[in-house]
């Protein structure tokens, strides 16, 4: 959990996030917040899934990570700055 949104892996891989939304930790392609759990956009494989407090990070089944919501301070790790509403693959991580 997070500090005002929640998501949650499944058993086939996909994550599930809900609550607070303007920051896009839900990684649903918008900063629209939501009550009930909602797929995040393009990802079906995760093996784990960890909720800061404003942004979300995953590691996917072929070993890389993805991230999105609040990236002000560049905690996503994607090489920019700025909010990401949709999940950005890490860029520094080794494949």
């Amino acid at each position: 959990a997070g500090g005002l949104h929640t998501c949650a892996r499944q058993g086939n891989g996909a994550i599930l996030c809900w609550g607070h939304g303007s920051d896009g930790a839900l990684g649903r392609g918008s900063f629209d917040g939501g009550s009930v759990p909602a797929p995040v956009t393009g990802l079906d494989s995760a093996l784990v899934v960890d909720a800061g407090s404003d942004h979300t990070c995953a590691l996917l089944g072929d070993g890389t990570v993805a991230c999105w919501g609040d990236n002000e301070q560049g905690e996503l790790g994607i090489g920019s700055f700025g909010i990401r509403p949709d999940p950005a693959l890490v860029d520094w991580l080794e494949r």
